[in-house]
């Protein structure tokens, strides 16, 4: 850990006719930011996705995850057959299971 926290916020605001978002992210006591994050306002069947993927100690998976999630989530035919529940829960297996048979670069 740093000596003293980095404390300057970035922030990114978004917009749609039905939505508007922000979200801040801070470094704080770590030596970068290893956070990641997603806002798609329009993922198809009037839904959007938001997500915050906390690097834990490297920002690899985290970035990864960002990139790989939404378009993972829309081809699952549970989301698209209206059941996100299942859909958001297998999207993250199957990503998991894909980053542990592969080498991952963010």
């Amino acid at each position: 850990m740093g000596q003293h926290p980095v404390i300057d916020p970035t922030t990114h605001y978004g917009n749609s006719r039905q939505l508007r978002y922000c979200h801040t992210t801070i470094q704080g006591w770590r030596p970068s930011n290893e956070d990641a994050h997603v806002a798609c306002l329009d993922i198809g069947n009037g839904n959007s996705f938001f997500g915050v993927f906390d690097g834990h100690g490297g920002p690899e998976v985290a970035i990864y995850v960002s990139q790989h999630i939404v378009q993972t989530l829309i081809q699952n035919p549970y989301y698209k057959a209206g059941i996100y529940e299942k859909a958001l829960k297998q999207t993250f297996f199957h990503l998991d299971a894909h980053m542990r048979t592969k080498t991952v670069q963010a």
